[in-house]
């Protein structure tokens, strides 16, 4: 029985070392490589011989002729080709994130958390004032006022406030276009409103219990 050759896709990128490519994406995208083609931890090295040039050739080089592991070759092909003004540049991108008109909450989280992990550190408060600052005011003032100061309790209040929001802003264009159901409005009001304090009770009790 022969064996196929595990190998990487041809249209994996080739790494030169170059200040426009980004070392972290190009490793991303080898280790999804890795993963798809179900490449073994001994044969990575191997593996990427043809899709590094130049300086990255010659560190992999070296790795091999060692009998070095990937890990080794990670590490320092990352300390030598790591753009400096990387974290600065996702810094710029969480100060323009906005929780925007036509953006739900949701899809800010998601590409804020993408943003941070980016970053090699960043120390919780830091984390807050881009997230708060992201925020809509309303939600923000809320945040700040309920003194919420980890990322991880901001999040899931500030998706219920926004989710809050919403609900209310519906209500308010249906109290609007069907002013003859004035009593199943104010119901609906009345319902969104208890299940409003309820998520916010549950989020003390969870708070408290921390």
């Amino acid at each position: 029985m022969i064996t196929k050759t595990k190998r990487l896709e041809n249209s994996t990128p080739i790494f030169s070392g170059n200040p426009r490519d980004d070392v972290y994406d190009w490793l991303f995208m080898v280790k999804q490589g890795f993963i798809s083609a179900n490449i073994e931890e001994k044969m990575k090295l191997n593996a990427i011989v043809n899709f590094v040039s130049d300086l990255p050739l010659l560190i992999l080089k070296k790795h091999i002729e060692s009998q070095s592991n990937w890990i080794s070759f990670e590490n320092e092909l990352k300390s030598t080709f790591r753009n400096i003004n990387r974290d600065q540049k996702i810094r710029s991108e969480l100060i323009s994130l906005k929780n925007r008109e036509g953006l739900s909450i949701e899809n800010y989280v998601s590409k804020f958390l993408t943003l941070t992990n980016k970053i090699s550190f960043m120390a919780e408060d830091e984390k807050m004032f881009h997230f708060t600052q992201g925020l809509k005011e309303s939600t923000k003032r809320e945040l700040v006022c309920r003194n919420i100061t980890i990322l991880n309790s901001a999040i899931p209040l500030a998706i219920q406030l926004e989710s809050f929001t919403k609900s209310v802003a519906k209500i308010n264009y249906f109290r609007n276009n069907k002013s003859k159901n004035n009593v199943l409005f104010k119901k609906q009001y009345l319902d969104l409103f208890d299940l409003w304090i309820y998520s916010l009770k549950t989020h003390n009790r969870f708070h408290d219990m921390i």
